[in-house]
């Protein structure tokens, strides 16, 4: 192994004053040292300098004036950094104090890799557990992928972005797409999957909360973007797609029916049924779909429900 290579956490933070701490204390935790800790406050109005004071001799702070997003927000830590390795933490999140010790561990045992995940679990307010990556979305026996997993993201993101350490040099592939607010994480995978493997470390050493405000996002927009990710990723790497392109629609009409119920939970019954009847024409099998667009039909038609 090399002498302690330089790591760097990136943490964006937006109106999470209340858990940053917890973030930022897991990092000074690490049993690995050699860490640099970047804060990109992306806009707040919450003060974080309150809180992020006793910190400033031992983390990097930028404040942007208004909200960009944390695709500019991590890019703007990325440019700022000088670890070989980059970590990313939301700021209402931690991780494991082995982690980066773990990580580093791996990288450097095999540097043929450009990167690695590990497990992670995600947990509401009061501190139950109520899923696990990648284990909620393989099937049983089925152990997690490594090496070439461009064919398996694709399909479904295994991964949460608190739970990948990548090595500088992957990012010849680009960094975070700052067009995206929603799935920008897998847009990033799916590009460095598409050149490099990757390593699993089978132990959850990230931790995801679910809180309050995590379901205030705008939903058609979120869904939307992944429409966005999965069409870029197909024009980028057609050769890699195409031989799963039965499986990608599958994951096109999800989308699709997601955006639809994101207009009609805003009662613009029109654009739901619009999304309604994309998600039918890329996948027919779906009878859930069905009886929602007759739903929204019958609401844009002023027709009562029973």
């Amino acid at each position: 192994m090399k002498m302690d290579p330089k790591v760097s956490v990136i943490i964006p933070l937006f109106n999470a004053r209340q858990y940053v701490r917890g973030a930022i204390d897991s990092v000074l935790s690490q049993t690995y040292r050699n860490i640099e800790i970047i804060v990109v406050d992306d806009g707040s109005t919450d003060n974080p300098e309150i809180v992020l004071e006793k910190y400033s001799d031992r983390i990097k702070f930028i404040r942007l004036e208004e909200n960009k997003g944390p695709s500019i927000a991590r890019n703007i830590g990325i440019r700022t950094s000088t670890g070989e390795y980059l970590v990313f933490l939301d700021a209402d999140d931690y991780v494991s104090t082995e982690k980066i010790e773990m990580e580093i561990e791996v990288l450097e045992k095999h540097p043929e890799t450009g990167w690695v995940y590990e497990s992670s679990l995600t947990f509401d307010e009061d501190g139950r557990v109520f899923r696990e990556l990648p284990q909620k979305f393989l099937q049983p026996n089925e152990d997690p992928p490594q090496g070439k997993i461009f064919h398996r993201l694709i399909l479904r993101n295994l991964m949460v972005v608190n739970a990948v350490m990548i090595k500088r040099g992957v990012l010849d592939v680009g960094t975070f797409d700052e067009s995206l607010r929603g799935f920008e994480d897998w847009d990033l995978w799916l590009r460095v999957s598409a050149k490099y493997e990757v390593k699993y470390i089978d132990k959850a050493l990230a931790f995801v909360r679910v809180h309050p405000d995590s379901s205030q996002r705008n939903v058609i927009r979120f869904w939307s973007d992944k429409l966005r990710v999965i069409d870029k990723i197909s024009r980028l790497y057609p050769s890699l797609t195409d031989p799963y392109r039965n499986e990608i629609i599958k994951v096109l009409a999800e989308a699709y029916y997601y955006v639809g119920l994101g207009y009609y939970h805003k009662d613009e019954f029109r654009e739901s049924a619009s999304q309604f009847l994309k998600a039918i024409w890329a996948y027919p099998f779906q009878r859930r779909v069905y009886f929602d667009l007759t739903l929204a039909i019958l609401k844009f038609l002023r027709i009562p429900v029973q």
